[in-house]
């Protein structure tokens, strides 16, 4: 009959021995099996290390979604609010425009005698709380831009989470291929039968 030489892929104490020689044996009897309590202990390292990462993962994303809905609100307001001061800003320089015309030909009346020095004295305080007016606004406006910029910058703070998910990720992947190569090597700790037979001949024996 066919001849069918089987060994371990990996080397280590042998510390179960099935069979003797001459025995019969079923295809996927197991035969032997080779010490595997280093791999399994190294496994378990590695089941903990991605434990861990994906805690990390799961604690930055909450970060994001906390970040995500209190920035965005922000920048939302603060764009209303930019919107708004640059609106006013617009609407006050029409004003100023007509105040200082107005106060302009109410000087020019007044040099000719046909309007009075209260009334043109009306005319300039009118000028003057317009231009002061317009000021305020032009200050708001800095004011908004420079909030939503900060906003902006908080939310920019996403990306840098985001990054810190991929190599979160990155490294959840690599312990994942890790474990898969422990796995590999546990099962071929185990020795079975390739088919059925008679064992010929052993060459090894348990520790």
């Amino acid at each position: 009959g066919e001849v069918i030489t089987i060994s371990s892929r990996v080397s280590g104490w042998l510390t179960e021995m099935n069979v003797i020689d001459g025995v019969v044996v079923a295809k996927g009897q197991v035969l032997a099996r080779v010490d595997a309590r280093d791999s399994l202990l190294q496994r378990e390292v590695l089941l903990a290390k991605l434990k861990s990462i994906e805690s990390q993962i799961a604690v930055v994303r909450a970060q994001v979604g906390k970040v995500d809905q209190e920035t965005l609100g922000k920048m939302q307001s603060d764009r209303n609010r930019l919107a708004a001061a640059e609106a006013e800003v617009a609407a006050l320089e029409a004003v100023v425009k007509q105040a200082r015309y107005d106060y302009e030909r109410a000087r020019e009346l007044t040099a000719q005698k046909w309007l009075s020095q209260q009334a043109m004295e009306r005319a300039r305080t009118a000028y003057e709380q317009a231009q002061e007016q317009h000021r305020k606004a032009l200050a708001e406006v800095a004011a908004a831009r420079g909030m939503l910029a900060a906003a902006g910058g908080s939310r920019r703070q996403l990306e840098v989470l985001d990054s810190e998910i991929q190599v979160l990720a990155r490294q959840a992947d690599e312990i994942r291929a890790e474990i898969k190569r422990r796995d590999v090597d546990i099962a071929d700790r185990t020795i079975v039968a390739p088919a059925d037979g008679r064992v010929v001949m052993t060459f090894v024996r348990k520790n």
